[in-house]
């Protein structure tokens, strides 16, 4: 995300609530805007690809692709929130310019590892979610032609 974030013109980047807040350049400000916005006002649209909850089911994560026209690259993001909550308390945990193959997994209700072959780890955004460790685990076949699943 370091990478995408400086290509973007961000100096310092936080994510809270599914929003990312940083100081960006102004030419860039409209691409931040439909990276993070949820459904951008009708222009993105996600295809969901993995929706896992958490095995003592407080936490989901959601991967899918963003696609916010033909004149912006595929996102893949992935987030965390809360599974039963009135106010979703959502974070990016991994954002990277293209279509990745993420496949989540829940080793324990705290442990969260995100696997993924040949994607890059400075998309990974945060190590931790509230009391769950978020880490990448870069494997050697596409998760999706994973045989022993």
């Amino acid at each position: 995300m370091a990478a995408l974030a400086a290509d973007l013109g961000v100096r310092r980047t936080t994510v809270r609530l599914g929003v990312l807040m940083a100081a960006p350049s102004w030419s860039r400000l409209a691409l931040i805007t439909m990276l993070t916005v949820p459904g951008c006002g009708g222009l993105c649209e996600d295809d969901e690809r993995a929706s896992v909850v958490s095995p003592d089911g407080r936490s989901t994560v959601r991967v899918f692709i963003r696609n916010c026209g033909a004149t912006t690259p595929f996102i893949t993001v992935a987030e965390v929130r809360f599974t039963r909550s009135w106010f979703p308390h959502r974070e990016l945990v991994y954002v990277e310019e293209g279509t990745e193959d993420l496949v989540p997994v829940w080793e324990t209700p705290e442990r969260l590892v995100i696997e993924c072959a040949g994607c890059p780890a400075r998309g990974l955004l945060t190590n931790r979610w509230n009391d769950v460790v978020v880490s990448l685990r870069q494997t050697y076949t596409r998760p999706s032609q994973r045989t022993d699943q």
